[in-house]
């Protein structure tokens, strides 16, 4: 779990300004089973930080759908910049509030918020400006990745030099790289996410008819029972079981009021209320 300092220290950056071109679609107003894609994965990031403050950075000249009022918007400067310059943004916006950002691309639909707590563990534990997984040749994967804020003025440097990789940044910032057979490994993971399916993002057409398919498997209790599911939200896991709710629910042993729009990630256990009629 994310530790109580970690959620006043660390925020997120949400990055959402690509063209979406091998895609053939608007990935930042793609409908994600009744949320906008865009908004799941915020919401996923919201939960692995436990409390810190997320922006999400869109499209120069563009606009982003409607999202709940606790996340911060700000649009690329320039058109087409790349996502280093979305991460300066958002960098930015955020700095002298936290001390470090996990910066993620918008689509990323089965982000474990575990995901998020190890990166920022990882972080927090090294000397590094970043920290992100890395390939088995060593080659950074810096998104999701965890950004101190002080590498603002590096990547202010970088973009003025011509440089628009963020992961080319962060191989010659102090890098704690974790390979991913070692994320693998990781006990919350090798639990909660071992394929680390967090990493799969929608690029293609055909991307998006897989992951599509894929809703998270969850446990629910209610009324004494105990049953697994498939479902992408609180909304669909409610639609499912059937009834109506009186109350708040439990996820992960916390009291979250109901929402139809709050995200489910693989293996949440969720207690809901006794439902009407059941």
């Amino acid at each position: 779990m994310t530790k109580p300092e970690q959620a006043t220290r660390v925020g997120g950056v949400v990055l959402a300004g690509g063209s979406s071109e091998r895609l053939g679609q608007d990935k930042v107003s793609l409908d994600w089973h009744g949320t906008p894609l865009v908004e799941r994965v915020a919401r996923l990031l919201a939960r692995g930080l436990g409390g810190g403050p997320v922006v999400v950075v869109g499209p120069a000249g563009g606009s982003l759908p409607d999202l709940p009022p606790r996340f911060a918007t700000v649009n690329d400067p320039e058109p087409d910049g790349g996502p280093l310059v979305g991460l300066g943004e958002g960098l930015g916006l955020l700095e002298g509030e936290v001390e470090a950002v996990v910066a993620v691309p918008c689509d990323l639909p089965l982000l474990h918020p575990a995901l998020v707590r190890v990166l920022i563990e990882r972080l927090l534990a090294a000397d590094a400006d970043v920290a992100c997984p890395t390939a088995e040749d060593g080659r950074a994967l810096a998104l999701p990745g965890v950004w101190r804020v002080g590498t603002t003025e590096a990547i202010r440097v970088a973009l003025a030099g011509g440089e628009r990789s963020p992961s080319r940044l962060a191989s010659r910032l102090r890098m704690a790289g974790i390979a991913l057979s070692d994320l693998k490994a990781e006990p919350e993971l090798a639990e909660l996410d071992p394929d680390l399916d967090s990493l799969l993002d929608v690029d293609t057409a055909g991307q998006l008819e897989d992951l599509a398919g894929r809703p998270p498997k969850v446990r629910v209790a209610r009324d004494r029972r105990l049953e697994t599911a498939n479902a992408w939200t609180l909304g669909e896991l409610v639609d499912q079981v059937g009834g109506e709710l009186d109350g708040p629910c439990v996820v992960n042993g916390l009291p979250v009021e109901f929402d139809p729009r709050f995200p489910l990630a693989r293996r949440d256990s969720i207690s809901l209320p006794p439902g009407e009629g059941l």
